[in-house]
């Protein structure tokens, strides 16, 4: 299936964030067969996919998710809070997430058990450095990736998975990788 995600990451206060949402949805033709997914603030996550539901093939994302179900653990979201505000998905091991909270594998491997115990649907990134591009370990890296954080799942719970592939190059750097470079790590995963 053909998707096309948004995460807004910590941009967009409610009323820019509603605003685009609204856009967004006026422009999509009724026909539409390609998923939209929004992925909001949390603050966001219940208005904008009540502003959904009525919509075919328009769902909502969290940005992350705890590894933990429930407890102690302030400022965390559990996938039983995010679950219930409507959302379908949850982007799982985006590539500033590894970076700025050290985000591993195991952690990943944690967080997509809470995911799937509340079935929710998983994005999960995956992505290279500039460097471990330049040195030719892009493919063991992204491998690693995908084998320590999923490949404990069963036949049924990998179909809850949709593999994002995001060069850490080109986030953010006016850099895209090109049809060629996506196309030869989507056919290396």
């Amino acid at each position: 299936r053909n998707i096309v995600a948004g995460n807004w990451k910590m941009n967009l206060n409610r009323t820019d964030g509603v605003s685009l949402v609204e856009d967004t949805l006026d422009r999509l033709p009724s026909d539409n067969n390609v998923e939209v997914v929004f992925a909001p603030s949390f603050t966001d996550l219940f208005k904008v996919a009540s502003m959904c539901t009525e919509r075919a093939n328009v769902f909502v994302a969290s940005q992350d998710c705890s590894s933990n179900e429930k407890g102690a653990f302030t400022g965390e979201v559990s996938t039983e809070m995010i679950a219930s505000c409507g959302a379908k998905y949850v982007i799982i091991g985006h590539s500033e997430r590894r970076t700025n909270f050290n985000e591993t594998n195991d952690l990943l491997k944690s967080k997509v058990r809470q995911a799937l115990t509340k079935e929710l649907e998983i994005i999960f990134c995956c992505g290279e450095s500039s460097e471990q591009r330049k040195n030719g370990v892009h493919f063991e890296w992204i491998k690693s990736q995908i084998l320590e954080s999923l490949f404990h799942l069963s036949v049924e719970d990998f179909t809850n998975i949709v593999i994002a592939y995001e060069p850490i190059w080109a986030i953010g750097t006016g850099t895209t990788a090109s049809s060629e470079q996506a196309q030869e790590v989507h056919h290396f995963i």
